[in-house]
């Protein structure tokens, strides 16, 4: 199972559920606006979470890099 937390399998993974989530509120917006408005807000969640998380998505390993995400020195 390597590979499957690679930055390059995250970042399609909310790629994918981006998608899924548009999809979903454009089929549901006249009939069902409460379906369409959580829908539109988990694409927020999601566009969130990955703005937060742009070092790991951009591969970038904190852990390694003199100090980790708490500031306390790594022993890399």
């Amino acid at each position: 199972m390597s590979g499957t937390s690679s930055p390059e399998a995250v970042k399609k993974l909310l790629e994918n559920m981006q998608g899924d989530l548009r999809g979903l509120s454009l089929e549901c917006r006249k009939k069902f606006p409460p379906v369409k408005e959580a829908a539109e807000s988990g694409i927020i969640k999601v566009k969130t979470i990955a703005a937060r998380n742009t070092d790991i998505l951009a591969g970038n390993d904190l852990q390694c890099n003199g100090k980790n995400k708490l500031g306390y020195r790594s022993k890399c």
